[in-house]
């Protein structure tokens, strides 16, 4: 799923990836020696993601694959002619990830791919000057850099535009280096346990320190939530919304 991240005013209006009704922080560089207000550095935009992904049964039940990816490309796509012509705007940043393994499967997954663009962030621009955006709890997603994330398989919805494979949420990629979840990349908004004390984010609390493979154990021994089992075979948010009780059906 693709779908544009629209910046107005400083404020986010549409999501990318699998998040949606985002709005948008700043991160700020300080001014030194000058009374202008801080530039900001990079705009954090939070959001709902489509799917949950806080727990390990949340993985299990929603993600059809865990895998080791690396990015490999990023390219940035051009801004709407309306945002060109009026000097403010968003410019998409495209990632591709490359799986290097898989680690586990839920039963009857689709095949997993082998590479994986994603539109998950971008830059706001006003004339020249550029800012990054990134997610909260998104890590910086560099070309090079290695990642252990849940993927799942998005078809055409009421909530999903475009099919495709898409990470579980943003919050949901790991970094991965030296076989270490957690080392490697930086995150934003998230440093391991002692940054969520809240323990909102338990499967990656539980995981960050630890490797790649106790990590797919973690998953092969926990249960999908039982809730689900009769819509193990529809889409991901269609099966989260039947959960629910809420209407995400097939368009």
């Amino acid at each position: 799923m693709k779908l544009r991240i629209k910046v107005t005013m400083g404020t986010v209006l549409v999501a990318a990836g699998t998040c949606a009704a985002l709005t948008a922080g700043t991160l700020a560089v300080a001014a030194t020696g000058s009374s202008k207000p801080p530039a900001p550095k990079v705009v954090v935009a939070d959001g709902d993601d489509l799917l949950p992904s806080a727990t390990a049964t949340d993985w299990v039940t929603y993600s059809d694959h865990l895998a080791v990816v690396t990015v490999t490309a990023e390219h940035a796509l051009p801004a709407s002619a309306e945002e060109v012509a009026a000097g403010e705007g968003f410019i998409p940043r495209v990632i591709t990830a490359h799986v290097d393994k898989i680690l586990w499967s839920r039963p009857d997954a689709p095949a997993a791919p082998t590479t994986m663009d994603w539109d998950l962030d971008g830059w706001t621009f006003h004339g020249d000057v550029q800012t990054p955006v990134r997610l909260d709890g998104e890590p910086s997603m560099a070309v090079g850099e290695q990642y252990v994330v849940p993927i799942t398989y998005l078809s055409p919805t009421l909530t999903v535009n475009e099919a495709g494979w898409e990470p579980l949420s943003t919050e949901a990629l790991l970094p991965d280096a030296n076989d270490t979840l957690g080392a490697g990349a930086q995150v934003i908004g998230y440093d391991g346990p002692a940054s969520d004390p809240t323990h909102e984010s338990a499967v990656k609390d539980d995981a960050w320190g630890g490797t790649p493979e106790e990590l797919a154990a973690t998953l092969a021994a926990t249960a999908p939530d039982p809730a689900a089992a009769p819509y193990m075979q529809l889409p991901p948010d269609v099966r989260f919304a039947s959960v629910n009780n809420s209407d995400h059906t097939t368009g």
